[in-house]
């Protein structure tokens, strides 16, 4: 009888082990999961009057080993060679849209959104980046004080 017993409750220890092993891996590996927004972003910013590009970005955003959340910046070069570079302050992601707000040199002022979704159709990128292969697609767009765009671009994966 007291075989038994010892029997029964190493097995119950067995299951509880296998349990709590099994919850651990499990939320270790979620913890892990990259969002799919991570990555390095090309994106042509259009007037939306006349199509025209006023400015092209690199979108740079990654995962927070530790905390898991994005975190980025976006570099803009204009038409005349400047550039200008904004730490990504706020995202809001879903699986289909990236919303990011980042203050603007000479403004304290967060600007929303700068809206980016997946696009499945290659017909809508521009010639601007004729010759870069992307592995996902996006467009968007974005308002700030005086203008509204139109973004096009897409994720490089190098």
């Amino acid at each position: 009888m007291n075989y038994s017993i010892k029997k029964n409750v190493m097995r119950k220890i067995s299951a509880i082990l296998f349990l709590f092993g099994s919850l651990l891996f499990s939320s270790a590996s979620m913890a892990q999961i990259n969002s799919p927004w991570a990555g390095n972003w090309m994106l042509d910013f259009k007037n939306i009057d006349d199509e025209e590009t006023n400015f092209i970005a690199e979108l740079y955003i990654s995962n927070d080993s530790e905390t898991n959340n994005l975190e980025g910046k976006i570099i803009y070069t204009y038409k005349d060679g400047t550039q200008e570079e904004a730490v990504i302050e706020h995202f809001n992601e879903s699986n289909t849209e990236l919303i990011l707000g980042f203050k603007v040199e000479g403004s304290d002022a967060l600007f929303f959104p700068l809206t980016l979704r997946f696009e499945l159709d290659e017909k809508f990128l521009s010639t601007t980046f004729s010759g870069t292969l992307f592995s996902v697609l996006c467009s968007g767009s974005w308002e700030d004080e005086e203008e509204s765009f139109t973004i096009l671009g897409g994720r490089r994966d190098d």
